[in-house]
């Protein structure tokens, strides 16, 4: 299997995991509690408040991730597509 073919499979259970509702509900419930107790902070809890900040920062890194797996195995999949179409015309492929 190569990088192409590998970056493909990424990208097909990259997919599949953030349009999964399981995944979504997860994201979305983790997301407000981090907020909610973001909010619900006083001025005094600045380390706190960073720490849950960066937490928030970093779930929108792992989503991100997800979505540039998808990217990148869309593109895989056409350059796959491209190679398969020149390997057609190649006029030195031997023919069954």
């Amino acid at each position: 299997m190569d990088r192409l073919e590998l970056a493909t499979m990424r990208a097909e259970e990259a997919s599949r995991i953030v349009k999964s509702p399981l995944f979504t509900a997860a994201f979305d419930d983790t997301r407000t509690a981090l907020l909610n107790s973001l909010a619900s902070l006083d001025n005094l809890q600045d380390a706190k408040a960073r720490d849950i900040h960066s937490m928030v920062k970093g779930l929108d890194k792992v989503k991100r991730c997800l979505e540039v797996h998808i990217e990148s195995g869309t593109l895989a999949r056409k350059e796959l597509e491209g190679r398969s179409r020149l390997a057609e015309l190649n006029p030195f492929k031997r023919r069954a």
